[in-house]
């Protein structure tokens, strides 16, 4: 496994294990650590999910993926304050929160639908 495999294949493990919420970006964006794992988060992946792929850093992912369902302003507000400069597409958003959180977001509409009534 290719040093740039490692990064990508450590954050799945991590968001697979619902422990993302743990994991600290540096301020300037150029490190992503949990449980004294540190990963540069400025390196770049490409990511292949279904039949399509696409290229972000590390940090751009880890923001989209920490909360998928953020809406997109709050997103690119993240991606500003951490200095991400490739923010996730919103058309590549399936392919990266596919293969990182083994499916896509689901939308407040389809949450409100799923509620059970009191």
């Amino acid at each position: 496994m290719g040093a740039e495999e490692d990064g990508a294949t450590t954050m799945k493990s991590w968001a697979q294990a619902q422990r993302l919420s743990g994991a600290q970006l540096s301020s300037d964006g150029s490190s992503l650590t949990l449980e004294g794992t540190s990963l540069t988060a400025s390196n770049a992946y490409d990511i292949a999910y279904e039949s399509k792929t696409c290229r972000y850093t590390l940090a751009s992912i880890f923001l989209q993926i920490l909360d998928p369902n953020q809406a997109l302003m709050a997103y690119r507000g993240a991606c500003k304050k951490y200095g991400v400069k490739d923010p996730v597409k919103a058309l590549d958003k399936p392919t990266v929160v596919g293969y990182f959180l083994g499916g896509q977001p689901q939308s407040q509409s389809q949450l409100e639908s799923q509620e059970v009534p009191a």
